[in-house]
């Protein structure tokens, strides 16, 4: 069974169509239907955001701001106050028609007086398809990542280009998990099969949380970051398997659930009881 899956994933050309399809939505151009929205709302911004990122403060004088942004390795600064609150954000496009001019501007403007004040903030526990529609309201690349809409203080970055990167992964684990669905007989030798490096497959009986509950219900995929790739029914004349199961599938007492993710996601479901 092992071979059988490694030849697979050696010889699945997986399919890419979708990932350019994402770079439209990336340029604004908006798609609300299929599977990239489903997607894009599986994964969370606090998945994705940057921790490290630089800033400009509010009174920083033009050439202290010229002199960070050139520093700097990105185009978009997020401009906060002495209590790490954002304010407004300051594009390279901003400044590039002035950029000469530091000198003479340096005590004239100060961050808060040039910053832009559209953007909007996001929260950790958001959807990066949330996030997309923030972006295509406003030029950015990045938006900053704040604790909560109330302090407004910010944590990170998200930038577009880690949007598309986090995308293009759950993408290839998608494909190829429910290619492997299809192929996968779990035998007792066998209790966990890895696939791909860090990434186990595994049967194991439902936790008793699980039961009576819908995999939707659970929000299995986004609590514990593993996917239910197919179940085992008990019935009268055998076991029955259903591939890839609706999100609506009720799991049951007797199920046997095969699972998939990263191991030590697997081992927190498995820890459950």
């Amino acid at each position: 069974m092992i071979t059988c899956i490694m030849s697979m994933i050696v010889s699945t050309k997986l399919s890419r169509e979708s990932i350019y399809t994402l770079k439209l939505v990336l340029r604004n151009i908006g798609i609300k239907e299929g599977m990239e929205t489903n997607v894009m709302e599986s994964i969370p911004v606090k998945n994705v955001y940057r921790k490290d990122f630089e800033t400009i403060n509010v009174a920083d004088n033009f050439s202290q701001i010229v002199n960070r942004v050139i520093r700097g390795k990105e185009s978009d600064f997020p401009v906060i106050d002495s209590e790490r609150r954002v304010v407004g954000m300051i594009s390279i496009h901003d400044i590039k028609d002035s950029i000469y001019e530091k000198e003479s501007l340096q005590n004239i403007l100060i961050a808060g007086d040039i910053s832009n004040q559209l953007f909007e903030t996001l929260l950790p526990d958001e959807n990066c398809q949330i996030a997309l529609d923030k972006f295509r309201k406003y030029s950015f690349d990045g938006l900053p990542v704040v604790n909560d809409k109330d302090s407004n203080k910010i944590i990170g970055v998200l930038w577009r280009k880690d949007i598309q990167d986090a995308y293009d992964r759950e993408i290839e684990k998608r494909e190829l998990t429910s290619n492997l669905a299809s192929l996968i007989t779990m035998k007792d030798d066998e209790p966990m099969v890895h696939f791909m490096e860090g990434y186990s497959i595994i049967e194991i009986a439902p936790p008793h949380t699980f039961i009576g509950k819908s995999i939707r219900e659970l929000n299995i995929r986004s609590e514990y970051g593993v996917d239910v790739l197919s179940v085992k029914t008990k019935e009268k004349r055998g076991e029955k398997i259903n591939a890839i199961p609706s999100p609506d599938y009720i799991i049951k007492e007797d199920d046997t659930l095969i699972i998939a993710g990263e191991i030590k996601n697997i081992s927190t479901v498995r820890n459950l009881g």
